[in-house]
């Protein structure tokens, strides 16, 4: 069962001030275990998560993180059977290509709001159990093979910023049913961008803007295309509903 912070922080929250960090935990039925950790200088990260990082099944990190904290959460997140969950929402952080690439037990991702203007190639590249991602508020390119075969990812929300997707971005993604863009002009992308992804996909575009996309190249592939009945949708939140 998911745990919502804002409901139950008043009264199941445990802060703890370190030296480098704070963290917050939340514990939940099963064994679930939230942790936050806030990082204030960069390049502690794995001394404040060595204690308990093997527990940890939901991790969000806020603050900036160095090129070792980069280094270190990739390796943690590769190796870690428990960790499936991932939120770098309010986190400085660059990710480098083929971050994830492999990690199967990840399950949701929400990428930095800000820091990253692009989703590296081959990013999430073989995450096969990866079911929910939330793209940054200014994304403006996803590139080849960002999200190849994932073959769990069941609905993507795509922001207004973004300009291109380039090949191959999901390709192998056979359960992918919904696909919401956000932008009124048709990002550039071909023919191989949605190759190997499930037949039956719809695609939900702004109202009026329909008609771009079953002209757009690459676009023009999906057969079931409808429009947003919302049109002032916000950009910064993944999970829409038309």
């Amino acid at each position: 069962m998911q745990i919502h912070i804002d409901r139950f922080i008043s009264h199941a929250a445990k802060v703890i001030t370190m030296t480098f960090v704070v963290v917050i935990t939340l514990y939940g039925c099963n064994g679930y275990k939230y942790l936050e950790l806030t990082v204030v200088e960069p390049g502690d990260l794995q001394k404040s998560l060595q204690s308990t990082y093997s527990k940890v099944t939901d991790l969000r990190i806020n603050g900036t993180m160095g090129p070792s904290d980069t280094e270190y959460l990739i390796e943690l997140a590769t190796n870690s059977d428990i960790l499936t969950q991932l939120d770098f929402s309010n986190c400085d952080i660059k990710l480098p290509h083929h971050a994830f690439a492999g990690c199967t037990y990840i399950k949701s991702v929400i990428m930095p709001r800000f820091s990253m203007l692009a989703i590296p190639h081959q990013m999430f590249s073989g995450c096969t159990n990866l079911t929910q991602v939330q793209l940054p508020v200014a994304c403006i390119s996803i590139e080849e093979n960002a999200f190849k075969n994932c073959a769990s990812l069941s609905q993507i929300v795509l922001p207004s910023s973004l300009d291109n997707i380039k090949d191959g971005a999901f390709v192998g993604c056979t359960n992918l049913a919904e696909i919401y863009c956000m932008a009124t002009i048709p990002p550039q992308c071909n023919s191989q961008c949605f190759s190997q992804t499930n037949p039956n996909v719809c695609l939900y575009v702004p109202k009026g803007c329909i008609d771009l996309y079953r002209k757009a190249s690459g676009w023009n592939r999906i057969k079931n295309m409808a429009e947003l009945k919302d049109s002032n949708m916000a950009n910064d939140t993944n999970w829409k509903k038309h």
